[in-house]
């Protein structure tokens, strides 16, 4: 199963990037994957440096506060 985080401070942006993801699981049957959503990137960064998270793609903002 692949990991994939979103990550976006806006939740608008983070539901169209799942709706898009999940139009493509239904779509694409064999294709297993789980979506974690993140707001803030510093969080996001320390799940993954402590190795809670550890995504194989990510998706993410560009303009993100701090």
């Amino acid at each position: 199963m692949y990991r994939i985080a979103l990550c976006d401070d806006e939740i608008v942006e983070l539901d169209k990037e799942e709706n898009i993801l999940e139009a493509y699981r239904k779509q694409h049957k064999t294709c297993d994957f789980s979506v974690q959503r993140f707001t803030d990137a510093e969080e996001m960064l320390q799940k993954v440096q402590k190795k809670e998270y550890v995504p194989d793609l990510l998706f993410m903002d560009i303009y993100l506060p701090d």
